[in-house]
């Protein structure tokens, strides 16, 4: 009687593992997120700007339910202090490559993301625009309100390594937004 019991649960949990070599087809689809936020300047950048605000775009591509790829275009401006002799206001062109970890919590997809990328910033010694190295750690939220739609809130925080008599500028970023998902 016992071996009869054995070899059910046996047998039923072979019918539960997956056969063995054959995988779950992965779930690879492109995703597109708009965000509008603001940004806060932090450390010496706070003495030169105002709080300013945030417009942006991602591309993802998806290589697993928790893992994505992608890159961001967005543009940070900043207003300057009204203090004598500071620079002019800032626009800030971002170009990153990111990589994000997505997870799940109830009706809730927490993420946390890392990016690389070109800043494109003014030089505030001749006033020109010049290319620098940056990077970007965030984190956020995703509301999943249909197969195709999420809505974002999220926070980031911006190192841009300017170099030579510029100041680095590190500031933190809120948004909200949306991603879509495409079939």
């Amino acid at each position: 009687m016992l071996n009869r019991h054995a070899l059910a649960f046996a047998m039923l949990m072979l019918q539960a593992l997956p056969a063995a070599g054959q995988e779950e087809p992965a779930d690879h689809y492109l995703r597109a997120s708009f965000m509008l936020g603001a940004g806060w300047p932090v450390g010496d950048m706070n003495v030169h700007f105002d709080p300013g605000f945030v417009a942006g775009a991602r591309g993802e591509y998806t290589l697993s339910p928790m893992t994505r790829v992608g890159a961001q275009l967005a543009f940070h401006s900043f207003d300057h202090e009204p203090l004598p002799g500071t620079v002019d206001n800032e626009g800030i062109i971002d170009l990153s490559l990111i990589a994000k970890a997505v997870g799940s919590w109830g009706a809730y997809d927490p993420f946390a993301l890392i990016g690389l990328g070109a800043f494109v910033t003014k030089d505030q010694v001749s006033n020109g625009r010049r290319w620098d190295g940056g990077l970007q750690l965030g984190g956020g939220l995703g509301l999943e309100v249909s197969e195709h739609l999420t809505v974002l809130v999220g926070t980031s925080f911006y190192m841009v390594f300017r170099g030579g008599e510029n100041s680095d500028y590190l500031w933190i970023d809120g948004y909200l937004g949306f991603d879509l998902r495409q079939p």
